[in-house]
């Protein structure tokens, strides 16, 4: 299952991964569906969230099942099979007859895609491709197809939605994704050459255990609890954007497709960002350049809440805030692959992300909650941008932590690399 023996070019493995991310990342798109679906059952706003919320919350819970899958198997097998759920949970989504099917299937299936679809399987595959000094850049390629995906699904959803409605156009995104990502991912996402990811003969199984010696000892350390705490106000941020952004120009007076369209700003805008900064990252490291990111993501959020006064400055503060989206994450999760080796890499980065998700799987509710209770979005973009800026200042310290858990590291991992 899942077996190819032949193997690509590292060009190749690029493009098919840009390929796949770009495709799977129509399921960033659900914000563009919460009017709809909110209209559809006759829901309140923070209702309507709960199929996402659900979403963040598999994901989070299921991620480090996530993580020991991709030690023993690879990243090849897990977003193979993360691609298959994610077809499985839009064609359920598009057959739910009420809040709590629609709950359960897209919560479900979708939030056990995005595990094993994660940034995680994608960090430590290109991570055993590429040398230290290009990681940052070819990750940050990778995830900037996933941030232009929005700007082409999400007025693609936003249209498809007045012909076939939300339900004709989850399946519509269902055949898509079964059309390109899947054959992609099988063709051309490999293994690095020498790689033996399915390592059962290689791995004893006192190290493969969940919750190993060794991932033990990254667990009690304090680099790993700094990481995980400056992570966490990403998760609260992007989850509020990505299910509130497109409902926060009603509130301006602005249209749903102007809504959807700001969404494929803010993703495009991240797409340059985690390019740039992935870049940048490798060749001014990577502390500078996360503390800037997170900085800049709370002005954007700040100025979203209170500067928007029409379309044009709706989508240029969608752009300021989501210029620096995407290369946060990916900076965390390279700084955990490279402190922490990558033979427990995966369960380390899953569990961090367990973290992550399950602060984002609050947010979107909250912020519904507060949209409800004050009938604006102030507060809730106020919150997602002072947690960032929290991220900021923790990220601050993050050098000087790493270097002294270096230096006292008497047996560091083999495959660990200074960061």
């Amino acid at each position: 299952m899942f077996s190819s023996k032949k193997l690509v070019k590292p060009w190749l493995l690029i493009a098919g991964a840009m390929i796949v991310g770009f495709i799977v990342a129509e399921r960033a798109t659900y914000g563009v569906f919460l009017g709809p679906i909110q209209d559809a059952f006759h829901l309140t706003r923070s209702q309507a969230t709960l199929p996402l919320s659900l979403t963040l919350f598999t994901m989070g819970i299921t991620q480090p099942l996530a993580g020991v899958f991709i030690d023993r198997f690879g990243g090849r097998k897990s977003i193979l099979l993360g691609v298959i759920f994610l077809i499985l949970g839009l064609s359920l989504a598009s057959r739910a007859q009420n809040l709590w099917q629609l709950i359960l299937s897209y919560g479900l299936f979708i939030g056990f895609a995005g595990a094993t679809i994660s940034g995680n399987a994608w960090a430590i595959l290109i991570g055993s491709w590429f040398k230290k000094e290009r990681r940052a850049t070819i990750l940050g390629m990778n995830y900037a197809a996933w941030r232009i995906s929005p700007m082409f699904f999400g007025p693609l959803a936003a249209y498809l939605i007045t012909k076939v409605e939300w339900n004709g156009t989850f399946l519509i995104f269902a055949i898509i994704t079964a059309a390109i990502a899947l054959p992609v991912a099988f063709l051309f996402v490999q293994e690095a050459p020498g790689t033996v990811a399915a390592s059962a003969t290689l791995t004893t199984e006192r190290e493969a255990a969940f919750l190993s010696p060794e991932v033990r000892r990254a667990l009690k350390t304090r680099v790993y609890w700094i990481l995980l705490a400056t992570w966490l106000g990403c998760g609260f941020e992007v989850a509020i954007l990505s299910a509130h952004l497109p409902s926060l120009g009603l509130q301006y007076g602005l249209s749903r497709q102007v809504g959807a369209v700001a969404l494929g700003v803010f993703g495009v805008s991240g797409a340059v960002g985690a390019i740039t900064g992935g870049w940048a990252s490798d060749h001014f490291g990577r502390y500078r350049v996360l503390v800037f990111g997170f900085v800049v993501r709370a002005i954007g959020v700040y100025l979203l809440a209170f500067a928007v006064s029409n379309t044009t400055t709706y989508y240029i503060m969608a752009a300021i805030a989501g210029f620096p989206s995407l290369f946060t994450s990916p900076i965390i999760q390279l700084l955990l692959f490279e402190i922490f080796g990558k033979k427990i890499a995966g369960r380390v980065i899953g569990l961090s992300f367990l973290g992550h998700q399950l602060i984002g799987t609050i947010s979107p509710y909250l912020a519904g909650w507060l949209f409800d209770l004050t009938g604006s979005y102030a507060a809730p973009f106020t919150l997602a941008a002072t947690a960032l800026l929290v991220s900021a200042i923790l990220a601050t310290r993050l050098e000087g932590i790493v270097k002294h858990h270096l230096a006292g590291q008497t047996t560091p991992a083999s495959s660990a690399t200074t960061p």
